[in-house]
């Protein structure tokens, strides 16, 4: 069966590289790239998440110089930030450290923006922290595309968030603690909102089938 190339939206390493690495180099990037276009995607959005400000400023000039090159335009997209601007609650957080998260900062932003000379496309922040409209608000006017996740936020604060400018919802089903409110919840809140489009991990592993096919629907 032939179907469209797809592109994907968040790819945090391929084959033992990762993107978020302390010893990443040039080559790494470059490999990663070539491999993954060969096992079949067609573009994609190299991410990174909550990390030290060290692999920040050190990594985000690596990749967008190999987004720069001949090889790897209109495939390598640009980057995705996911974080550091999200919920240190214990579940919400999932694999990223606490203790390298920031408050939303328009001012941290712009420095991270900097050290990937133009190439975010994407940013993931928390809906739940207080100044995070602000920071979605400035992300937008500057073409990012913001994304909601790693948090415990509510319709409401979904909704600001929308307003805001935010467009879609980071790996709806993950990122939450195992147990949550039966109603009052951000899976629920999240399928409320017209306005956010749901990205979600259907590697078999994320979610189950079912979970996948209902968010699907």
């Amino acid at each position: 069966m032939e179907i469209p190339g797809l592109i994907d939206l968040q790819v945090n390493g391929f084959k033992g590289v990762d993107f978020s690495g302390a010893h990443l180099s040039e080559e790494d990037v470059v490999r990663a790239c070539r491999e993954l276009l060969e096992a079949g995607t067609t573009a994609f959005l190299a991410t990174l998440i909550t990390s030290p400000t060290e692999i920040f400023e050190r990594n985000l000039p690596l990749i967008a110089k190999v987004a720069s090159t001949e090889e790897f335009k209109g495939r390598l997209l640009g980057i995705h930030l996911e974080g550091p601007f999200l919920s240190p609650v214990e579940g919400a957080r999932g694999a990223h450290n606490p203790k390298w998260m920031r408050p939303p900062s328009i001012e941290h932003l712009d420095r991270l923006l900097a050290w990937a000379d133009g190439t975010v496309r994407m940013l993931t922040v928390a809906a739940d922290l207080d100044g995070v409209e602000q920071v979605i608000r400035h992300a937008a006017k500057l073409g990012i595309v913001v994304s909601l996740g790693h948090h415990m936020a509510n319709a409401d604060q979904l909704r600001r968030c929308a307003v805001a400018g935010a467009r879609a919802l980071t790996h709806l089903g993950n990122g939450l603690p195992l147990r949550i409110h039966r109603h009052d919840n951000p899976i629920w809140a999240g399928l409320a909102e017209p306005r956010l489009a749901v990205m979600a991990i259907a590697d078999g592993h994320h979610l189950p089938p079912p979970a996948l096919r209902a968010i699907a629907d």
